[in-house]
């Protein structure tokens, strides 16, 4: 195969290409999108969709995909380069040779047009790892993106708009995950203001070009604002001298991104940010996001469903009403839009929020069957999951499983303290092995009762050392009175493995 970088070849894209169950569920969204009228800004769906049709062996359909692009944009670089890999694999090397010919002479050319090529190839990058990445905490295409900002000097404006806007988009969902680790204030006001510029550059390039894409320019506004609701008004000058941004409020942003653009998309996060409990503009957040479900109810389902639960969950909470609604009124209404919401797509909060409902119905059995769902999701930006595992515990004490909901509060230590150390924008190693710690439930002691000299023994990659020996090994130790052997602490010079047959 030609050394050629495409949707068929980036090795960034490798794991979704094996993963035909995924790529089956996401062809119909991707082909929503297709199907509408394809631009510059849009194209990048064409090539997304040519990649999964190639991998469901579906090459003929595929091509076309390809060809479609090319018919928006003739010089469009992935889209070439992945009817090059197309045709080889077909052993069609005529069409192949030809195909890479052009490509090669664009490839050479350089110039403002030969730039603004390659960042386009690049960004078009980014947007297809995001689509794979959606609801995980990995931030893979964030450093396309920057990139393909970076060199965006001779590209289109609503380009670079879009391109920046998706950068202090990625770095705003980074900061999300610097809270959830609990991570010191002057990081998390760093990021805030890294996203922040990222949102104010691209409304300038909007406001000295007026590019046709107001919808980003409007979503930068809304997070601004959100960015500022976000942070304690003792910060916030802090965060706009730091960030180079004039002073402003979160009501000032939405209003200006209102007068730009009454997008569903636009809608719908104002909707979300005005039923928070610091504005509690209750009634208008749920009509915003009524309106926005009215205008796009497919593509606007989840969110809308999922926040309007939130919402209701939130009122309960704080012990406000619309029209004199009852708690278990609310919380009705909650658990309604929560499975509204996972009727769209499944995810970890969603489910968590059903079992927290639950829970405050008194339902315990059905508490913990949401909690359960919950943890085998991949946990999301929005998630507690130490919480989710407390309140699991919390459901089994109720119901007089004591040994059960200490091994719930065994897990919930040990989830936080991995949250504490994994880094932002990568998945949280070794998360999905809680699972398998019941292995591990406290039980009458001593159970090494045949005189052997340990009870376990780890076996781990260097990279998580710093997880295993201090938090593991720690726990089940301390907390458990169990006694590990740990090779980089009791493993002596020239030690044969078979030192393992003194475990129990």
């Amino acid at each position: 195969m030609s050394a050629i970088s495409c949707h068929l070849t980036w090795k960034s894209l490798k794991e979704y290409a094996q993963d035909t169950k995924k790529l089956e569920l996401d062809l119909p969204h991707i082909e929503e999108h297709y199907n509408e009228t394809l631009t510059l800004l849009t194209m990048r769906y064409g090539n997304i969709r040519g990649f999964m049709l190639f991998n469901l062996d579906q090459s003929r359909e595929a091509e076309k995909s390809f060809r479609k692009v090319l018919e928006v944009d003739p010089y469009n670089l992935n889209a070439m380069g992945n009817l090059v890999v197309l045709y080889e694999a077909q052993f069609m090397y005529g069409k192949a040779r030809e195909m890479q010919a052009k490509l090669k002479a664009l490839l050479a050319e350089g110039g403002t047009k030969g730039e603004a090529r390659q960042a386009r190839a690049i960004a078009e990058q980014a947007f297809a790892i995001q689509w794979f990445e959606q609801d995980k905490r990995d931030f893979g295409h964030l450093t396309y993106f920057e990139e393909a900002a970076r060199r965006s000097e001779h590209a289109l404006p609503e380009e670079k708009v879009a391109w920046k806007f998706q950068c202090g988009l990625a770095v705003y969902r980074l900061c999300l995950q610097l809270l959830q680790a609990k991570a010191p204030l002057g990081n998390i006001l760093s990021t805030r203001c890294k996203a922040l510029s990222y949102f104010n550059d691209a409304i300038h390039v909007y406001e000295e070009h007026r590019p046709d894409n107001s919808r980003d320019a409007a979503l930068c506004w809304v997070f601004i604002g959100i960015i500022v609701l976000d942070t304690e008004e003792s910060e916030r000058h802090d965060l706009f001298n730091r960030s180079h941004v004039a002073e402003t409020t979160p009501k000032d942003c939405f209003d200006t991104a209102l007068g730009l653009s009454r997008t569903p998309y636009v809608v719908r996060r104002i909707g979300e940010q005005l039923g928070r409990p610091e504005l509690k503009e209750y009634a208008k957040a749920l009509g915003m996001l009524d309106e926005a479900l009215e205008q796009n109810p497919r593509r606007c389902g989840w969110f809308c469903h999922d926040r309007k639960g939130i919402i209701f969950f939130t009122m309960f909470k704080h012990k406000t009403s619309l029209q004199e609604q009852s708690p278990d009124s609310m919380l009705q209404e909650a658990l309604t839009n929560f499975k509204k919401a996972v009727g769209f797509k499944e995810t970890y909060s969603d489910y968590d929020y059903i079992g927290q409902i639950h829970l405050e119905l008194g339902d315990y059995q059905s508490a913990i069957c949401a909690f359960r769902q919950a943890v085998n999701h991949g946990i999301d930006d929005r998630c507690n999951p130490g919480l989710t595992h407390r309140l699991w515990a919390k459901c089994l004490e109720q119901l007089d499983e004591f040994e059960g909901a200490e091994e719930q509060h065994f897990t919930a230590r040990i989830v936080e303290q991995k949250l504490a150390q994994s880094m932002p924008g990568h998945p949280i190693p070794g998360l999905d092995t809680l699972r398998s710690l019941s292995a591990f439930r406290q039980v009458e002691m001593p159970r090494n009762k045949q005189g052997y000299k340990y009870d376990f023994f780890v076996s781990y990659s260097s990279k998580d050392d710093e997880w295993v020996v201090g938090v593991l090994v720690k726990t089940l130790e301390e907390t458990y009175g169990f006694k590990g052997l740990v090779h980089d602490r009791d493993f002596q010079v020239r030690l044969q493995l078979d030192v393992i047959r003194t475990m129990w």
